[in-house]
């Protein structure tokens, strides 16, 4: 038998990465344990639920090709240089 939880008024979980790609764009997303949560070339339209232990350690390829929200409040991705190669941790 499946276990369902229900949660019913809880604020969004703090960990939860949703990002969303409008062009192509290499990604890697690691959490605070090394573990992988997501690598590789995402296509344009793909959009991403990831969700580990924080921080998380990000390599975007081409971060003006990505947006993202953790915990449901939006990442600024405006400082990366459109072209050159972001690393950040979150949060």
């Amino acid at each position: 038998a499946v276990k369902e939880t229900v949660t019913t008024g809880q604020p969004a979980a703090a960990n939860v990465l949703v990002m969303s790609v409008t062009d192509d764009c290499w990604i890697q997303v690691k959490d605070a344990s090394g573990k992988t949560l997501s690598t590789g070339v995402k296509k344009a339209g793909q959009s991403l639920n990831l969700s580990g232990n924080l921080p998380y350690s990000v390599i975007l390829g081409a971060p003006e090709n990505v947006s993202m929200t953790l915990a449901s409040e939006p990442v600024d991705l405006s400082g990366y240089t459109s072209g050159k190669v972001a690393r950040f941790n979150l949060p």
